[in-house]
């Protein structure tokens, strides 16, 4: 055969390889993606403090993300809520879910530690609320939505009951009853729905101080009825 006729079939099958190489590539992608948030990658602690969440559906561990505050200030705008948004994690279920139907099942309970699990007392400064209606994650403030909780210096625990902020009808899955019962509360004031309002996700920036340092910790839920 000729060295001619070899480059002519060389060509088609480079090609072949190449295009067989970006199916795989993609695949890939599209598997890592879509896969639960590892373990190792669930919690990020770049400080001295381990924080540790619990929610009544143990089912999943809640993602956690704990910087010293002025380190996580000088972020940009961007990398910042690329952090926040990543408590949500990459897919649905990824986690853990909290029903607000029953209080004493509404439970967020945070505990703070140093490296060798000894507590720590937090002196909390303030906590915030953003909210997003679904994935991909659109982390909204809300200023509307106060949140209560209360920190036990006996067991050393900050806990939240969600069923005592968070408004059943502006979760994104609600009951049938809910849906009708405050439809003019979901619209804007143009009359048009306010869709970005409604809650799937309940992402909590928790600000703090131990000692002279202080600190930020984002952590988040998803919400149903």
């Amino acid at each position: 055969m000729s060295s001619k006729n070899n480059r002519r079939y060389r060509k088609p099958l480079s090609f072949t390889f190449i295009f067989v190489g970006m199916l795989l590539l993609i695949f890939a992608i599209l598997h890592i993606s879509s896969r639960p948030t590892a373990d190792k990658d669930r919690v990020t602690n770049a400080t001295d403090i381990k924080v540790m969440v619990k929610t009544a559906n143990d089912s999943r561990s809640a993602i956690v993300r704990t910087y010293e505050l002025d380190k996580f200030s000088k972020l940009s705008k961007s990398k910042q809520m690329k952090i926040i948004s990543s408590t949500c994690g990459k897919v649905e279920g990824d986690a853990p879910n909290v029903s607000i139907k029953n209080k004493d099942t509404s439970y967020i309970k945070i505990h703070f530690q140093d490296k060798k699990s000894k507590a720590k007392t937090p002196e909390i400064d303030s906590i915030t609320l953003y909210t997003a209606a679904g994935m991909p994650i659109n982390p909204k403030k809300r200023q509307d939505i106060g949140v209560l909780y209360n920190y036990d210096h006996k067991t050393d625990e900050l806990s939240m009951y969600l069923s005592e902020f968070i408004p059943a009808d502006k979760l994104t899955f609600r009951d049938s009853d809910s849906n009708s019962a405050d439809d003019t509360a979901s619209e804007s004031s143009d009359g048009s729905a306010s869709e970005e309002d409604d809650i799937w996700f309940c992402i909590f920036e928790i600000k703090y101080s131990i000692g002279s340092k202080k600190y930020v910790t984002y952590t988040a839920v998803s919400v149903g009825k």
